[in-house]
């Protein structure tokens, strides 16, 4: 999460986004981050590099060069933090103790084994025969001729033999949807409302069992509400 906070800071500012809230900073730059991994992976699938060793070449490639960004890194995230605090504090406590409950809930359960049907068959599952085949080749199953993006993103800890880490990259992608929910409360010098929608939000029953899974729902609503 943290490397790909680095990569999408480094685009951010050759882009020259500099009139952003210290939230909003965090989720684009994770954001664009997942983006450019995801196309990474995406093209080691189209050159068939699916090995155990490659992954864990990119892995290492991802922590080098978020120890040479760590400074900005640690600042964006600290700022984040530190505005989402004040976020919370001026919150009654009827909203943030649901969202707190919800989100320490999620965290732990997507450290559970995945049971969800659609994981097995085709989020988590297609990604696995991509990697029994070494990369993208044909199949029966219809779901294997369109890559999808959070699936590029689950190949990482799959590829490294780590389901977790698959499973912690669409539960980041809630919090990256919270985050983005208080950046825009910020915006409209809300803070309370965007707090709240995002409590309301996060805490509907399909959402947040879908969101410790390992499928796809939370982080379409993300990259959906990005681009609103």
């Amino acid at each position: 999460f943290c490397a790909c906070i680095s990569l999408g800071s480094l685009l951010l500012e050759k882009f020259n986004f500099n009139n952003l809230n210290k939230l909003a900073r965090l989720v684009l730059s994770a954001a664009l981050g997942y983006v450019f991994l995801a196309y990474t992976i995406f093209t080691m699938g189209v050159l068939q590099l699916y090995r155990t060793d490659i992954f864990w070449i990119l892995w290492s490639a991802l922590f080098i060069f978020l120890i040479i960004r760590w400074k900005t890194v640690s600042n964006i995230i600290g700022n984040a933090f530190g505005e989402a605090y004040h976020n919370f504090k001026s919150c009654p406590l009827w909203i943030t103790l649901p969202l707190f409950f919800i989100l320490g809930l999620s965290f732990v359960m997507a450290f559970v084994p995945d049971l969800f049907y659609d994981s097995h068959v085709a989020y988590l599952g297609i990604p696995k025969f991509y990697l029994l085949e070494g990369g993208f080749t044909k199949c029966p199953v219809q779901y294997t001729t369109w890559p999808m993006f959070m699936q590029m993103l689950y190949l990482l800890g799959l590829g490294l033999g780590l389901e977790p880490i698959s499973k912690l990259f669409h539960w980041s992608a809630g919090m990256l949807l919270l985050c983005a929910a208080l950046a825009w409360g910020q915006e409209e010098k809300k803070p309370a409302g965007g707090l709240l929608s995002a409590t309301l939000f996060l805490t509907i029953p399909m959402v947040w069992m879908n969101w410790w899974t390992g499928g796809l729902d939370i982080g379409l609503c993300l990259f959906v509400f990005l681009g609103v």
